[in-house]
Parts: structure tokens; C-alpha cells; sequence
């Protein structure tokens, strides 16, 4: 898939059962994303979401690469954006201004 295309938008109506997908799907992905940032603080529950963060193979659904080909999100953008903003993932998630 090609990232750096520039495609116009258009309106599209989307059928309720995809839009219902797609909404589960998003839940999935930012819940591994949470998952991992946590794990960096050392408030995980193991390393299932690192070794899913850090997975280059589409493993089919649920993986990152699955997940973000669904979105159309680079994956290699998303894993950058994601180190370098994990410590506010993890306020966000606690509500906090904790210094991590």
C-alpha cells in the first residue's frame, strides 16, 4: 500500500456493519497502543504489546501491520509517532501529569 498518495476526498456513505468494524478495529488497535506504551513505563502486564508493536509481519487480524493497512496508517510513521509520544499515552490513560 502506498501511503504518500494524494487522493482527493469524497464523500462515501459506508454501511453501518463496516462502520461498526471499523469502530471495534480502532478500539483494538488503540488498546495495543495504550497496552505498549505501558509496558515502556514498566506498568504492563508483560510483553505481549511490545512484540505486537514491534511485529513487521501482517499476521492477519488484530496485528499492527492488519491494523494500520485497515486505517491506511504508515506503519513505519506510526511506530515513530508512538516512541516518541508513549510517556503522554500513558498520562492521558492515568489521567495524570506524573512525570514518567
Amino acid at each position: 500500500m502506498n501511503y504518500d498518495d494524494d487522493l482527493a476526498l469524497q464523500p462515501v456513505a459506508i454501511p453501518v456493519d463496516i462502520l461498526r468494524a471499523k469502530t471495534l478495529w480502532l478500539a483494538v488497535f488503540r488498546q495495543g497502543l495504550i497496552d505498549f506504551a505501558l509496558e515502556r513505563a514498566g506498568r504492563g502486564q508483560g510483553v505481549e504489546a511490545s512484540a505486537w508493536f514491534h511485529n513487521d509481519h501482517n499476521d492477519g487480524p488484530g496485528s499492527f501491520i492488519w491494523c494500520c493497512d485497515l486505517f491506511g496508517i504508515d506503519p513505519i510513521k506510526a511506530r515513530a509517532g508512538v516512541l516518541a509520544n508513549w510517556r503522554q499515552l500513558v498520562r492521558a490513560e492515568y489521567h495524570t501529569s506524573e512525570t514518567l
